[in-house]
């Protein structure tokens, strides 16, 4: 039985809600981050760029309604490097965690002719 489950067999949601990105490569990246957002689940972009050997941050979505506030996670993620289209990562949900996850870790580096992103929060088969 895995640890993380409660009493009724539930697993608490595996969302990422927030992203450091470390770029470690020698050239500016782009960054496209995808919401899914509550209530109804529709989708936010979130863009940035983060300069070479720099990190940046993809912040929380908080979304504010009938005055509750509730917080979208980050769905997929999209990253180019500028100047070589060629070299980039996309990847998508689920992350590699068993519970909810702010400040999440994806490490960019150049590897070859492409870009390799290690996610060292990454949990074992998650």
């Amino acid at each position: 039985m895995n640890s993380y489950r409660d009493g009724k067999n539930n697993m608490p949601p595996r969302h990422v809600y927030s992203a450091i990105i470390d770029n470690q490569t020698s050239s500016p990246i782009d960054v496209t981050a995808t919401y899914q957002t509550p209530p109804d689940g529709h989708s936010e972009v979130f863009r940035a760029v983060i300069s070479p050997n720099a990190k940046g941050s993809v912040p929380e979505k908080l979304v504010a309604q009938d005055g509750c506030t509730m917080i979208g996670h980050i769905e997929k993620l999209a990253i180019l490097q500028q100047g070589t289209p060629s070299r980039g990562f996309s990847g998508q949900a689920p992350w590699g965690v068993w519970s909810p996850h702010r400040d999440y870790i994806f490490v960019v580096k150049e590897s070859g002719d492409s870009l390799d992103v290690e996610q060292p929060q990454r949990q074992p088969n998650a």
